[in-house]
């Protein structure tokens, strides 16, 4: 989560099972980092001496704006000032602004609504025009500005719906010297059924996921909004959920997301007969891969400091995808385990156990025989047989190297500057791979080759 500016909000705070209520201040930092700093502590003077502290994982407040409902909350430190003032601060895991809520495992989320930095510039979607009407001597002599809201796009997935939404606000009708359009587009995940707070936060993780991999840089939430049928408005039949405002801290570094067209692996335009299958086996496979998803998101946000663990990253997650996408083995299952049979049968029984172990990954491909694999589809983008020969030994004796140490391997494996291009090379082949699992085929994927300059600048290409 990233907020353009720190919020600092005053209020009382009480629990919910005992109301006296407490002086405080809850904090929200840029990322979504709260905290809560209370006057006094909840329970009073004798609560600094109770052996069981209250259970604070559910705090409620009243605060500049409405109400709140802290979650997963504890004592950093407590402090009582017997006579005086004294500062007690808590950590706070996330918030709901809007309204008084149940404890959390109560909760049941209906749809979520976020505002996704880069959202628009990947959708490629815009409902405002604006233009120039000009007289006979070709002199401007008026302008204007009009906005007709795009439709939804409205996308079926199991067990979920995925709509992008288009918010807009229009000048008022008070405008002399200035009138205004603004446009944005938002993203919608509505469950079949309600669900836990976790669970569908975690559907909505998957997709920005997915739209990070399209935009090739790592995309954050701005704005996340909640609605539950525990929090409504209304009477009898018409109560509709509240618009509820959640905080909660990003693990993805603050940064400005600048995305551009021709720096995008694909937009929207360039998927949209197909997106909606393509968000379902991206779905689908996402629990299975989310091992390999995660060391190359790594990588792609930027969270390695040297360039030696973002190699080792990449080249263990493009490992890891391949073991989870292909059944290859060194031998066929039969005659591996026949093989493992007579071996054990000859074993001394004191070596045994120690041997099964070795040898209970001995049928899994090697490094190279993988990237030989992965290579293999796009063998005309990595040059000739000799030059991705070359890659692989690189790749594999750097890996080797880094991992052991081995001074043997010194002279062979990349080192400082030669880290990065390699490292860009095995980005792009796990993009490219990604590329394949959600089914796009070969003529597009070269075409989404040709109309990206930084992807090809990574593969080697001439970014020209």
């Amino acid at each position: 989560m990233k907020l353009d500016a720190p919020q600092v909000l005053e209020g009382q705070f009480w629990l919910p099972e005992h109301p006296e209520k407490v002086s405080g201040r809850l904090r929200i930092s840029e990322v979504g980092k709260c905290s809560l700093e209370l006057l006094d502590l909840f329970g009073g003077e004798t609560a600094i001496f109770r052996d069981t502290p209250h259970d604070l994982t559910t705090i409620h407040g009243i605060v500049q704006g409405g109400t709140v409902t802290l979650y997963d909350c504890f004592y950093l430190n407590r402090n009582y000032g017997f006579g005086t003032a004294a500062v007690s601060k808590l950590h706070v895991g996330n918030v709901f602004r809007g309204a008084h809520l149940p404890p959390e495992d109560h909760v049941r989320v209906v749809r979520l609504e976020a505002v996704i930095a880069g959202l628009d510039e990947w959708l490629q979607i815009s409902g405002i025009e604006s233009g120039y009407e000009l007289d006979t001597e070709h002199k401007v002599k008026s302008a204007f500005i009009r906005y007709v809201p795009p439709p939804n796009i409205e996308l079926a997935l199991p067990g979920l719906q995925v709509t992008f939404e288009f918010a807009w606000t229009a000048p008022g009708g008070n405008a002399q010297t200035e009138a205004k359009i603004t446009h944005q587009a938002r993203l919608n995940v509505i469950a079949a059924i309600e669900s836990s707070f976790d669970d569908i936060s975690q559907q909505l993780a998957r997709l920005v996921n997915f739209l990070s991999f399209a935009a090739d840089q790592t995309l954050t939430i701005d704005a996340l909004y909640a609605y539950s049928t525990l929090a409504t408005v209304g009477t009898g039949q018409e109560r509709k959920p509240i618009r509820l405002q959640v905080f909660y801290e990003s693990s993805t570094p603050q940064r400005t997301v600048t995305a551009k067209r021709d720096t995008m692996l694909f937009t929207y335009p360039d998927v949209t007969d197909r997106l909606e299958r393509m968000l379902t086996i991206w779905m689908t496979h996402h629990e299975a891969l989310s091992p390999a998803f995660n060391l190359y998101f790594a990588v792609q946000a930027g969270r390695h400091t040297f360039l030696e663990s973002a190699f080792l990253s990449i080249a263990q997650g493009l490992e890891t995808l391949h073991d989870r996408t292909s059944d290859e083995a060194v031998e066929p299952a039969s005659v591996f385990g026949a093989k493992v049979k007579r071996i054990l049968a000859t074993c001394p029984e004191a070596d045994r156990g120690w041997l099964t172990e070795q040898l209970a990954y001995a049928n899994k491909p090697s490094l190279r025989a993988r990237l030989r694999c992965m290579l293999k589809p796009f063998a005309s983008r990595f040059g000739n047989a000799k030059v991705r020969k070359a890659l692989i030994d690189k790749v594999v004796d750097t890996q080797n190297y880094l991992t052991h140490y081995d001074p043997d391997l010194a002279t062979r494996s990349a080192q400082g500057r030669e880290l990065l291009p390699l490292t860009f090379k095995l980005q792009a082949l796990f993009q490219l791979h990604l590329l394949l699992l959600v089914e796009i085929d070969s003529p597009r994927i070269d075409s989404l080759i040709a109309s990206n300059r930084k992807l090809r600048y990574q593969m080697g290409l001439d970014p020209g």
